[in-house]
């Protein structure tokens, strides 16, 4: 997070990439993240059906690229694959008009970490 420059190496000492954190960011990052939060059923008898391949179909129509990163009963994390501020919009316009429909509780947008860099 204080670093003003940073080196990537691999095995053994090999340079792999090297620059600033935001340049390396949005030189190797692959796009945003979506992290979203299901509904729970409000009756045992009527469980919500959501599987989490709703959304991910909803947002591939805009973001074909995109998989789903982790899906628990009551999360799921998609990976857009997309830096196109349009289509970041048209996602997240969509995820909020059909919010009832796909049982979304809320929604989170996340950028490309150092972490995802480090592990490309």
């Amino acid at each position: 997070m204080l670093a003003d420059n940073i080196a990537i190496l691999a095995a053994p000492g090999k340079l792999v990439a090297e620059g600033s954190p935001v340049t390396l960011k949005t030189s190797l990052g692959e796009g945003f993240k979506v992290d979203v939060t299901l509904q729970e059923s409000s009756s045992p008898e009527k469980p919500l059906t959501n599987s989490g391949h709703d959304i991910l179909n909803v947002i591939r129509t805009m973001a074909p690229e995109s998989y789903m990163e982790s899906f628990t009963s009551s999360t799921a994390s998609y990976h857009l694959k997309s830096r196109d501020p349009i289509v970041l919009q048209r996602v997240l316009e969509r995820l909020e008009c059909d919010r009832e429909e796909l049982a979304i509780a809320s929604y989170d947008l996340r950028g490309t970490s150092m972490e995802d860099i480090f592990l490309k």
